[in-house]
């Protein structure tokens, strides 16, 4: 069990250093969002110096590592009757990974997307909750 533990952490976290504004803006501007705007990798400074329209690539990202992260340590810990902690480990595995990724100098975003997809994952109503408040 502790291996499994491990693996959802390890691979939450390598999931959470995939940064969607980081990779986006260095495909379509050639340039990494941190050098601009507020300096962070999250979503709203991509839309700030990137717009919107160019926004889906980024939500697909760190939606998609968030639900896979969660999805991974369900999966690895489901053997042991321990499904939805491996979920709960995993997604926050990749928010830390997020925001404190190695790859990128620990220089990363605040989570919030991942946070709010991982709530999602988890519990769709808790996840509705947040999105109302932080809305």
């Amino acid at each position: 069990m502790v291996f499994a533990i491990v693996m959802t952490v390890l691979v939450g976290y390598l999931l959470g250093n995939l940064n969607g504004a980081v990779i986006i803006s260095r495909l379509i501007g050639k340039k990494d969002v941190r050098e601009q705007g507020s300096g962070n990798a999250g979503l709203t400074n991509f839309i700030r110096n990137y717009g919107a329209s160019k926004s889906l690539g980024v939500i697909l990202v760190d939606g998609g590592k968030a639900a896979l992260a969660c999805f991974v340590g369900g999966l690895l810990l489901k053997p042991y009757g321990m499904h939805l902690e491996g979920m709960c480990i995993g997604g926050l595995s990749v928010i830390l990974g997020h925001a404190y990724p190695v790859l990128l100098g620990f220089r990363g975003g605040k989570g919030v997307l991942s946070g709010v997809v991982v709530a999602f994952v988890i519990d769709w109503r808790i996840g509705l909750i947040i999105f109302m408040i932080f809305a």
